[in-house]
C-alpha cells in the first residue's frame, strides 16, 4: 500500500471514529430530551439511556423512538446539504451523514426480536410479529440503499480502482468497527447499572452493524460507474498526513465516555 493510500486510510478511520462517537452521543441526548419532555429523570450512559420510573404505554413509545426519529432526520438533512467539497471536513460530514441515517434504519432490523429502541416500541405498542417483520424488511432494504448511494460517493473521491476503493469502504469500516467495539465494551464495563442481555447484545451488535453499508457498497460500484462514469474521481480529496481535528473530536468524546458518562450521569 502506497503512502498517499495508507493517509486515505488513516483520514477515512478517524473520520470514521469521530464520526461515530458524534452521532452515538447526539442520539442518546434525544433520548434525554424526550424524557426530560415527558418529566422522568434520566441517567445518560455513552451506549444509552435509563428513564426511571420505566416509562410505559405511549411514553415508552415516544422516548424510545426520540433518538432513530433524531438520527433519520439529521442524517438526511447531512445527506441533502454536504456544505464541504472537500478535505477532512467533508470526510467526517459525509460520516455523520451515513451513520446517522444507519443509526436510524438499522433500529428497524432488531425490531422482531424485541431489542433496541424500535423493539422496545414494538413490545410497548403490542405491534402483530407481521408488522415487526414489515419493519425487518423496510430495515434490510434501506440498508441496501444506503450502500447503493455510499458507492458513488466512494467512486467519486476515489480513482475507481479496487485498491483505492477498499482503503475509502472497507479498511476504514475494519479499524473503525474495531475501535467502536473496544470502546463500547469498556464503557459497559465501566457501567455501574446492571442492563439486561438483550440490551447488551443490542449495544453491541449497533456498534458493529452502524457502518456496514460501507463494506456493503463496494459491489455496487460496478453498476454506480456505468451509470454514470465521469462521477469517477470527481471530487478529489485533498488530506492531511495528521487529521488533528478529528483526532482531537475522539480523543475528547472519549475521555468524556470513559470518565463520566460510563457510569452515568443523571439529568433532570
Amino acid at each position: 500500500m502506497t503512502t498517499a493510500r495508507r493517509t486515505v486510510v488513516f483520514n477515512v478511520t478517524v473520520a470514521f471514529v469521530a464520526a461515530h462517537l458524534i452521532i452515538v452521543l447526539l442520539h442518546e441526548l434525544a433520548h434525554v430530551e424526550a424524557g426530560l419532555v415527558l418529566g422522568y429523570h434520566n441517567v445518560l450512559f455513552p451506549f444509552g439511556v435509563t428513564h426511571h420510573p420505566e416509562p410505559t404505554g405511549a411514553h415508552a413509545v415516544i422516548a424510545g423512538l426520540a433518538g432513530p426519529a433524531f438520527s433519520l432526520v439529521t442524517g438526511f438533512a447531512a445527506l441533502a446539504l454536504t456544505p464541504f467539497r472537500g478535505g477532512f471536513a467533508r470526510l467526517i460530514w459525509l460520516w455523520f451523514a451515513f451513520l446517522s441515517v444507519m443509526e436510524g434504519i438499522g433500529y428497524l432490523v432488531l425490531t422482531p426480536f424485541g431489542i433496541g429502541d424500535t423493539g422496545a416500541a414494538a413490545v410497548a405498542l403490542e405491534l402483530p410479529p407481521a408488522v415487526s417483520w414489515v419493519c425487518f424488511a423496510a430495515g434490510v432494504l434501506g440498508v441496501v440503499w444506503l450502500a447503493r448511494h455510499f458507492a458513488s460517493v466512494a467512486l467519486r473521491h476515489t480513482d475507481g480502482e479496487l485498491e483505492s476503493l477498499r482503503c475509502f469502504t472497507f479498511y476504514p469500516w475494519i479499524f473503525g468497527t474495531i475501535i467502536a467495539l473496544a470502546l463500547t465494551s469498556a464503557n459497559l464495563l465501566l457501567a455501574n447499572e446492571t442492563f439486561a442481555t438483550g440490551d447488551v447484545f443490542g449495544v453491541l451488535m449497533a456498534a458493529f452493524a452502524l457502518g456496514v453499508f460501507s463494506p456493503m457498497a463496494m459491489p455496487f460500484t460496478t453498476a454506480a460507474r456505468r451509470r454514470a462514469p465521469e462521477i469517477v474521481g470527481s471530487v478529489p480529496l485533498s488530506l492531511p498526513r495528521v487529521p488533528l481535528t478529528g483526532i482531537v473530536i475522539t480523543v475528547v468524546i472519549i475521555a468524556l465516555n470513559l470518565s463520566v458518562l460510563s457510569r452515568g450521569l443523571p439529568l433532570g
